[in-house]
């Protein structure tokens, strides 16, 4: 039996002008829902950043005496279903609502530890709960909201699903905590924790290949630049051909550049010593979810023993893998007009051709494990994972039940 939940109606507004704005690849009338790049385009990191956002206020407007946890997780797996009209962003936004439900997971297990009387008390007297720092495995240290310092103590416990009583006030305080300084926060972050560490996977004076324009493998690349000498070669990505943007801003900090059609990242293999390419989605056995022509590039690169390193946000490796529905909205054709326009295939041979010419117009590849060397990601370690060890990363940041939203 499906149980029908209803979303408070600001959240509601919200999620319909963040579909909008993202269905419109640019934020025109300034909505704040979604903030745009330099350029105006929506990228995968704020589309991330606002849906978190969104969450977080379905959240906050869990509200009396029936709410618990069961509320709390039907409504954020409500707000995601709706959200993931936002094509084609769908498995990006299911990545934050997991890791969502996962830190609300941890945190009611913490609150229900606290909140457990210890062995050999007397009766069922409530222990006192702590108002200062909560600590547990990944989470940092919290300090308590004092604007509820003064409520909490005359809330009474409510019931979160099981027999363990817990202060409701308190553990919705610390969640909002956790997504407001921590969660929210790395958003903020991530580029700044990919480029630093740039210095380790780049040498001096090496030829390091790209494909088409990521906004993390410029700032990595640039970041790399103020240290090193490099050359970059960048592959046009046609037919959207955005490597044009990229190699012109490369070009303007000074960074020696070569742009090249995509039909020759073949022949020039043999003369990088890396590949450097981003990502749309990092899928669970370690292959990726990547623009169209990428695959080509990687295939060409081990031919040539080159190396491939992926620059990726954690929010971006998904539980699932590349045969699953979840993932089948990615694999939706371009317009073919990219390619081939209509009037270009009806001039061809007194039109006879329009009847029986098809333009297929892929939008992404599919690149397997086995044609990556590392990843380097946002991570508080700092360090390169083989895609072998994605399966661990994603242990510890998703939580098995909401492998299905």
């Amino acid at each position: 039996m499906t149980v029908k939940v209803n979303l408070h109606p600001d959240v509601c507004r919200d999620i319909e002008k963040f579909i909008t704005s993202v269905k419109r690849r640019k934020s025109p009338y300034n909505l704040q829902e979604v903030t745009p790049n330099e350029t105006g385009e929506i990228t995968n990191l704020n589309v991330a950043k606002e849906a978190a956002e969104i969450l977080r206020k379905v959240l906050s407007h869990v509200k009396g005496k029936d709410a618990n946890i069961q509320v709390m997780i039907q409504q954020i797996r409500e707000a995601c279903r709706r959200m993931k009209a936002a094509y084609p962003y769908g498995p990006l936004i299911s990545n934050v609502t997991r890791r969502v439900l996962y830190i609300l997971r941890d945190e009611y297990q913490i609150t229900k530890k606290e909140a457990t009387p210890a062995e050999g008390s007397e009766g069922d007297e409530q222990p006192e709960l702590k108002t200062g720092s909560f600590s547990a495995g990944a989470h940092v240290a919290r300090t308590f909201n004092p604007a509820l310092d003064s409520q909490l103590t005359s809330v009474p416990a409510l019931h979160c699903g099981d027999d363990h009583r817990i202060n409701f006030f308190q553990f919705k305080n610390n969640i909002m905590e956790h997504l407001t300084n921590n969660f929210m926060q790395d958003f903020d972050d991530v580029y700044k924790n990919i480029q630093k560490q740039a210095p380790e996977h780049i040498g001096e004076g090496e030829v390091i290949l790209t494909y088409g324009y990521s906004q993390t493998v410029e700032k990595f690349l640039m970041f790399a630049a103020k240290k090193l000498k490099l050359t970059v070669v960048v592959c046009e990505a046609a037919p959207e051909c955005n490597g044009h943007e990229l190699a012109a801003k490369l070009t303007e900090q000074g960074i020696e550049t070569l742009l090249i059609p995509d039909a020759m990242a073949y022949a020039y293999m043999a003369r990088v010593n890396k590949v450097i390419i981003g990502t749309y989605l990092v899928v669970a056995n370690g292959g990726l979810i990547a623009p169209a022509g990428t695959h080509g590039v990687a295939v060409a690169a081990q031919v040539h023993k080159v190396p491939v390193i992926v620059l990726s946000a954690m929010i971006k490796l998904t539980p699932t893998y590349p045969s699953t529905t979840d993932l089948n909205e990615f694999g939706r054709l371009r317009n073919p007009a990219e390619v081939l326009s209509f009037g270009d295939v009806s001039s061809a041979s007194g039109g006879d051709c329009a009847n029986w010419v098809s333009v297929l117009n892929a939008s992404v590849d599919y690149v397997p494990p086995e044609l990556i060397a590392l990843f380097v990601t946002n991570d508080d370690v700092g360090r390169a994972y083989a895609p072998s060890y994605i399966y661990r990363l994603l242990l510890q940041l998703y939580n098995p039940e909401d492998s299905s939203l």
